[in-house]
């Protein structure tokens, strides 16, 4: 892929044929420098790719190009993995980014999914959740950790019997009470890593929170200053494309950490290479309502990509529970119409639980290190 990437991508004319002397680019260096990283075959375009959008949260969302085969592969991966926990194809609940009226469902038969409202948690939605699955028979849910939570939470609570076979949860980081909950009702469950880029894949260790890199997706790097660390160190998480001709990212700094554990599993002894303890974007995300439960700010990003289109940088301060400021700063391109959308969508979202404040910064907030905090609690 390097080889191609230096014939076909502007970025790379003149990079060393070296791989330890290649630079790592950032994602600041990619937003600026962003028409010198697409392909120069533009004639690829109109039958090959499509536009896409990270979902924000390093403050600003970059524009992607992505195939628009990458559901053969993307697919691939998830899919063996969740075949690695049990699943035969079967149907799935999915409790993630929907936002539906009262009790409605979406189904989707070809897909083999039932789509539920990710966004209500309160107990009538939640048993009305469980009573639909019992219905249908469903043994498999797809879900944000967070969403999970509520759920096998309130079958706790309110000692329902159920017959799920696996739980598998993406999206937003899993913290530690929510591993308790779900280890407590022995529960099948997974987990992985990956970012909107699609460079890096790893998956939850069966037996313990160590991760196996996924090297066939995206070639991954455990970097320090020296270069990569050695095993047992901490260092940042660096993906490189291996499949994406329209927009090559080599050696992109994902502004996430670990510690790197070396080409075989240290608890199941999986050959494959490991990581434990990440840290990054996911981390300290959680929004407090008035009802004492949280929301990620995951759930407040709008995929919309006219959303992403009308700013330049998105953030959020909460020092109280129940009430939270927005900052956003305006691109050129600003839509008022746009933006009244957005806040409709949050209002959907926050359900009367979290009261808001939208108010537009010329420049993002950093911490005295120099990092990015998508959501400040000071």
């Amino acid at each position: 892929m390097l080889e191609y990437s230096r014939k076909a991508i502007n970025f790379y004319e003149g990079y060393p044929q070296v791989w330890s002397r290649l630079p790592v680019i950032t994602k600041n260096e990619v937003i600026n420098q962003w028409s010198s990283f697409v392909t120069g075959h533009k004639a690829m375009f109109k039958f090959f790719y499509s536009f896409g959008y990270t979902g924000g949260t390093t403050g600003k969302p970059m524009k992607l190009v992505q195939s628009k085969l990458r559901f053969l592969r993307e697919l691939g991966a998830m899919y063996g993995y969740w075949w690695s926990l049990g699943w035969r194809g079967e149907c799935r609940a999915v409790i993630r980014n929907a936002s539906l009226p009262d009790k409605q469902v979406k189904m989707h038969k070809f897909k083999g999914v039932i789509v539920f409202d990710g966004f209500k948690r309160e107990n009538e939605y939640l048993e009305f959740i469980w009573s639909e699955i019992e219905r249908l028979n469903v043994k498999w849910i797809h879900a944000y950790p967070s969403s999970a939570y509520s759920l096998f939470k309130y079958a706790r609570d309110y000692k329902i019997d159920f017959a799920i076979r696996g739980v598998f949860m993406g999206s937003e980081g899993i913290h530690d009470y929510q591993k308790v909950l779900f280890n407590s009702l022995k529960l099948n469950w997974g987990t992985w890593y990956g970012h909107s880029e699609k460079l890096i894949f790893a998956t939850k260790c069966p037996v313990s929170d160590v991760f196996h890199l996924d090297d066939y997706y995206g070639y991954t790097e455990v970097l320090g200053l020296g270069g990569e660390v050695e095993v047992g160190c901490q260092g940042s998480l660096v993906g490189s494309n291996s499949h994406n001709k329209g927009f090559s990212l080599i050696r992109y700094d994902t502004n996430d950490r670990a510690i790197y554990l070396g080409d075989r599993c240290p608890s199941c002894g999986e050959k494959s290479r490991a990581i434990r303890d990440i840290i990054g974007r996911w981390d300290n995300n959680l929004i407090a309502l008035n009802n004492g439960s949280t929301i990620s700010t995951t759930a407040l990003n709008s995929h919309d990509p006219y959303f992403s289109e009308i700013h330049e940088g998105l953030q959020y301060r909460q020092t109280e529970p129940g009430s939270l400021k927005i900052y956003i700063i305006k691109s050129k391109d600003w839509n008022e119409v746009i933006f009244q959308e957005y806040q409709l969508f949050l209002e959907g979202v926050m359900s009367g639980k979290c009261e808001f404040q939208v108010e537009f910064i010329d420049k993002l907030i950093f911490g005295e290190n120099g990092k990015f905090n998508l959501l400040l609690k000071y």
